[in-house]
């Protein structure tokens, strides 16, 4: 009987009915929280797959800068070496007048 008369007085003073808006918002704010949580692990998810494709694409790009080291390196040794012996072969001429692939006079 007090169960019966306390949800009278419930619905005549219209608490019942504030306590049930509250209880409806109360569930929409945790709806949209609930969301709210899945997008941003939604986004988390995506941002850690762009940071991994940013670091294979980094990957990339240095092999790729490595190997172009490398090329430049040998080519500056060939250069080297062909500035090595353009001097030789200048040092020759000054020395003793004679220039590489000409032909030499042998005087017997």
């Amino acid at each position: 009987m007090a169960a019966e008369n306390a949800v009278r007085e419930l619905l005549q003073t219209g608490t019942f009915l504030i306590l049930r808006e509250t209880i409806k918002k109360e569930k929409d704010t945790l709806r949209g929280f609930w969301t709210t949580c899945i997008a941003i692990a939604k986004e988390q998810e995506r941002m850690r797959y762009l940071k991994g494709e940013l670091l294979r694409v980094w990957g990339e790009k240095w092999v790729k800068m490595a190997e172009l080291d490398k090329e430049i390196f040998r080519l500056n040794d060939q250069l080297l070496e062909q500035n090595r012996r353009i001097h030789l072969e200048a040092n020759l001429v000054e020395k003793q007048g004679v220039y590489p692939g000409q032909p030499t006079l042998c005087l017997t």
